[in-house]
């Protein structure tokens, strides 16, 4: 395709508590919440592969139902 661009990137499969983007906390809240203790496991009973295309709104492309819901977190990024 003429004049098209791929900028796909290799993704990571993480999870986002709070996006920098798309939630509304201060600096100060922010600061307090990475002092916080993060639970080492966490249960989940779906998961979905989203998409978000020009800094529009994420789109759900497909939903999964899971059987075994702890996902253990192993590494934490602030």
């Amino acid at each position: 395709m003429s004049g098209t661009q791929n900028n796909l990137q290799v993704q990571i499969p993480h999870i986002t508590l709070m996006h920098p983007r798309n939630s509304s906390c201060s600096n100060l809240d922010f600061e307090t919440i990475k002092t916080m203790p993060l639970p080492s496991k966490f249960n989940f009973k779906t998961i979905s592969l989203i998409e978000q295309i020009d800094g529009e709104q994420w789109q759900i492309i497909k939903t999964f139902k899971l059987k075994n819901r702890v996902a253990m977190i192993h590494d934490v990024v602030i």
